[in-house]
């Protein structure tokens, strides 16, 4: 068989597919992309922390991020990051 045969069955093969891979309704609402930049030694520790607690980088960027906005309309308080 040639190299794109191989390729067609191995994706075929259900077993191959990464675990961690999630079916997800389409979004009826808007959504938007927001591009941040971190420092390689950042971003290292945030995957690893993404991976412990077994979601998506971008996923756990995202509920960090969420996160800190609902604390932040709770109490009132504002933090600038430097």
């Amino acid at each position: 068989m040639d190299n794109d045969s191989d390729s067609d069955e191995q994706w075929q093969d259900d077993s191959q597919w990464s675990k961690r891979a999630t079916l997800s309704a389409p979004r009826a609402e808007r959504t938007a992309a927001q591009v941040v930049t971190f420092e390689q030694d950042e971003l290292d520790a945030i995957r690893e922390a993404a991976e412990r607690a077994g979601l998506r980088t971008s996923e756990y960027i995202r509920q960090a991020a969420a996160e800190k906005v609902k604390r932040e309309k709770h109490t009132g308080a504002r933090t600038r990051s430097a």
